[in-house]
């Protein structure tokens, strides 16, 4: 602790400042968290709490974020920009005032976030922008929010993203997938739900402190069903000892509470390679495409080959855009309101509500066409990212669906070969008329689809 504060009292004009350097403070304490919030407790596993809340911000990310500040002194009178809904930001917000007395700080917030922290962010005098798409985005994503408050800071002057100063921050290329011994996923209603029981407990404690120690009872709660939590046990004790760590502004963008609601996930999303051996198993063996490699991934494609050469192809692209280049067998359905010059649709919200709903509608009134939901689909735009909103809203359906990172368009640029000749809306067509149905040809695309994909 420095001389000035050998007391720990803090005064004087800039004594808010003082009081944010860590080096003015004193030790942090570990209290072990209550036995009812450790439902592991008779099993030996004990659990801390590292008190992170006595940081004048309650969390550690207030000495990153003043270390970021401190380095970036043109953020004293510009607007600052943050992809985060919890700490990170709100320790900016705090920092920027002791330190600048700049309140202009915006946090950039998935929709799918509970009401409740969007009202916590606001309590702090955040601005909050929201939205769609995916919830946690990668860094080097060029589609990804990151991606776009970086592009945002280069282009407005009176904006700072702090995050493009500090590469090594927000974007580090560190390989932590490898490093670590699980990964939990935890959903923000329990994270939240935690971190409240938590603070009611006296142990402050905001969400991501909350997703941290759900996630850790889940992975102990692993090892205890397939019985080797004995394995982190001390040789000496038996215990097994854990630490874990822990008048409003408007929410620009609140169109997006009311939409794109469903889960997303980048399991989901198809390499051209991975799109490539499905189309191959789904056609015949003449029009068998060509693999090309676009990116890695985890993505669970269909567990055997019966139902892999079962996968239907949904092309959500303009007609004419269609029947100029297409993938063998596959099945136009074109979305109104989707155009080849559309990009960064979760970037725009009023695009991205729009695109939403008329997707909502079209699953709803083609929902017997698209059935068997046992078989998969995968679905294709221009971009690759209505693609990735329709397949949220597929799978919240109960269907095995895909999308292409990158669409149609990664298809044409990686050479995956593609039909000139119609074999979506034409066979439809054709089929339909040996069928006696009433839906032949037709100019609207809801009529065209009036057939079921069992006869394509």
């Amino acid at each position: 602790m420095a001389q000035g504060e050998s007391l720990n009292v803090f005064s004087g004009a800039d004594s808010v400042s003082r009081y944010f350097d860590p080096d003015n403070l004193p030790l942090l304490p570990l209290v072990e968290i209550p036995s009812k919030l450790n439902p592991l407790r008779n099993d030996n596993v004990r659990i801390y709490a590292k008190m992170l809340t006595a940081h004048p911000a309650l969390n550690v990310k207030a000495l990153p974020a003043l270390n970021m500040l401190r380095h970036e002194p043109s953020a004293a009178s510009k607007s600052i920009v943050e992809a985060s809904s919890g700490s990170t930001v709100l320790s900016l917000a705090m920092a920027a005032r002791a330190l600048y007395n700049n309140n202009n700080v915006c946090a950039y917030v998935t929709n799918k976030k509970h009401p409740d922290q969007l009202r916590l962010l606001r309590f702090f005098g955040l601005k909050v922008a929201l939205y769609g798409g995916l919830a946690q985005q990668e860094p080097h994503d060029p589609k990804g929010i990151m991606s776009r408050l970086r592009r945002l800071a280069e282009a407005d002057q009176t904006v700072c993203y702090l995050g493009q100063h500090f590469p090594g921050f927000e974007s580090s290329n560190f390989p932590w997938k490898d490093t670590i011994d699980d990964f939990e996923d935890v959903p923000s209603v329990d994270a939240y739900s935690m971190s409240m029981q938590l603070c009611r407990e006296g142990i402050i404690a905001g969400p991501s402190s909350g997703e941290g120690l759900c996630g850790l009872i889940q992975y102990l709660e692993k090892l205890r069903a397939s019985g080797r939590l004995s394995e982190l046990s001390n040789t000496e004790t038996g215990e097994i000892s854990c630490v874990f760590e822990d008048q409003f502004p408007p929410i620009i963008n609140k169109i997006l509470l009311s939409c794109d609601q469903d889960k997303y996930s980048e399991s989901w999303v198809l390499s051209t390679r991975q799109a490539g051996r499905m189309l191959s198993c789904s056609v015949p063996r003449k029009q068998r495409l060509r693999e090309c490699h676009r990116r890695s991934g985890q993505t669970q494609l269909p567990s055997n080959n019966k139902r892999a050469s079962e996968t239907r192809f949904l092309d959500l692209r303009q007609r004419k855009d269609f029947e100029t280049e297409h993938v063998p067998q596959s099945v136009s359905s074109p979305l109104e309101g989707l155009t080849p010059t559309m990009r960064d649709v979760f970037g725009n919200s009023d695009t991205l509500y729009v695109l939403w709903k008329e997707l909502k509608r079209k699953f709803y009134d083609e929902e017997k066409i698209l059935s068997p939901k046992k078989l998969p689909v995968v679905v294709l735009c221009y971009d690759g990212d209505v693609s990735q909103m329709a397949t949220s809203i597929l799978r919240a359906k109960g269907y095995e669906a895909f999308s292409v990172y990158g669409g149609f368009s990664a298809l044409s640029v990686e050479k995956i070969q593609v039909s000139t000749r119609t074999t979506g809306i034409a066979s439809l067509e054709r089929r339909s008329r040996l069928k006696n149905t009433a839906y032949a040809a037709d100019s609207s695309p809801r009529k065209l689809l009036q057939c079921n994909y069992e006869q394509i």
